[in-house]
């Protein structure tokens, strides 16, 4: 009931301190280029939300673009908005399935603009672009009901997930580390490569240099096939990589969702 409750709160405060609008949307885009420009002197959006998608093209960068504005209101020279954030990053670069990228920047700018900086092949891209207008757009801790326990931290969302088949027996990188950019694993399941009901086997999760000697975060012995929920609290630090191994080598597949950041 507690955790309910929190949910609850969660949702009351984001709709008290955000209005969502859509700013743009195109279903319809083929080539490269920054798209029109949305004049932000009256709206005031403080963040903004890209989801894109696209068919046909093997490959494509997009990025929320910023520009002051020349006294004129026109827009001077537009680049890539500062301030990402929710576990993305401005430019994102998509290259595989599902085909789709999400961008989340916290700034506020005078003119704002969707930009595909590139795009190998030929297709269709599609976008919307989504303004917030308020105070707070991620709000980090939340007041729990009935007192004495303080704020109750509310992690990120996990924007992100991957599929990865398992090789050998030796640690396989689930993902590669980057920076001090930090590894969150939220869910991940185990499942037969050759379908059906998985062999027995041991599995192990760590996090480190995985053709070294990473340090086990969970070791799974003697399971057909698993999948939990850790909510971003199975971590590793600052740019280690997240790694997996299978102790028999059925090439196994591991699917996960994270946040890096």
């Amino acid at each position: 009931m507690k955790r309910l409750l929190l949910f609850f709160s969660a949702c009351s405060l984001w709709g008290q301190v955000i209005q969502p609008n859509i700013l743009q949307s195109r279903d319809n885009v083929t080539a490269t280029g920054e798209n029109l420009d949305i004049v932000n002197t009256s709206q005031q959006a403080v963040a903004w939300r890209l989801t894109f998608w696209y068919t046909g093209f093997s490959a494509v960068t997009a990025q929320i673009d910023c520009a002051p504005d020349n006294g004129s209101g026109a827009a001077g020279t537009y680049a890539a908005c500062a301030g990402a954030f929710d576990g993305t990053s401005n430019p994102q670069a998509i290259a595989a399935t599902p085909q789709a990228g999400t961008i989340a920047v916290k700034t506020f700018s005078p003119h704002v603009a969707v930009n595909i900086t590139s795009a190998t092949g030929s297709g269709t891209i599609h976008y919307r672009l989504v303004g917030y207008v308020g105070t707070n757009v991620s709000p980090s801790t939340v007041t729990a009901s009935g007192g004495g326990g303080g704020p109750t931290t509310i992690a990120l969302p996990c924007t992100s997930h991957k599929e990865v088949t398992l090789t050998g027996t030796g640690y396989n990188t689930l993902l590669a580390g980057s920076g001090t950019k930090i590894i969150s694993i939220c869910n991940i399941g185990i499942a037969s490569a050759s379908g059906g009901t998985p062999n027995t086997n041991t599995f192990s999760l760590a996090f480190g240099t995985c053709a070294g000697s990473p340090t086990e975060a969970a070791n799974l012995p003697g399971v057909t096939g698993w999948t939990d929920q850790f909510f971003g609290t199975m971590a590793g630090t600052a740019g280690q990589a997240a790694c997996f191994s299978e102790a028999v080598g059925n090439g196994d597949i591991v699917w996960f969702t994270y946040v890096q950041q």
